[in-house]
């Protein structure tokens, strides 16, 4: 029960925080996703029934976290030249009192992936540290413009793409923003 525990709240730990070293996220992104192999030898041990439907439940939740395991690490053991540099470009940046919001281009996705576009409000935590709140996302977009409107609101615009680009469209939106970062 505590192993599941622990996964439940790791997997909702890397929804909500980050770390700045990109490096940090993908380790603890597989520290969490290895928590079901821990528990293996533990149901092993217990009475032949209980250890049939432990194991229907566990060997499928295991299969799953091998599979995102080779998710977060493939992209990164093939190219971690991404993972120095950073596929992550910070297009724009707006500072607020007590938090920040980021306007972010994300190519990580490789070849198979596309680019996208978020907005992202962070708030410190601790050194090296801070709650995320993805504000918005756009799929294909590579370029936009962040602006500040108001005390807690900020202006996005992103352009038409380019003839030949996925991204078709012009966007003007306004967003009003949590003072505070809590979801």
């Amino acid at each position: 029960m505590l192993l599941g525990m622990l996964f439940v709240v790791g997997i909702g730990s890397t929804r909500v925080f980050r770390f700045t070293i990109p490096l940090l996220n993908y380790i603890f992104a597989v520290g969490v996703l290895c928590i079901p192999f821990l528990a293996l030898r533990n149901l092993s041990q217990l009475p032949r029934i209980p250890k049939v439907i432990g194991f229907v439940f566990l060997i499928r939740l295991a299969l799953l976290s091998l599979v995102m395991i080779f998710a977060v690490i493939g992209p990164v053991a093939c190219d971690l030249d991404a993972l120095n540099e950073g596929c992550l470009q910070e297009l724009g940046r707006i500072e607020r009192n007590g938090y920040s919001v980021h306007l972010m281009l994300d190519e990580c996705g490789g070849v198979i992936g596309s680019r996208m576009l978020t907005v992202e409000q962070r708030r410190p935590l601790l050194p090296g540290l801070y709650l995320f709140r993805l504000v918005d996302l756009f799929e294909d977009a590579y370029e936009g413009k962040m602006t500040g409107v108001g005390a807690n609101q900020i202006q996005l615009h992103i352009p038409k793409g380019v003839k030949g680009s996925f991204w078709t469209q012009e966007i003007d939106r306004t967003y009003s923003l949590k003072r505070y970062v809590y979801f």
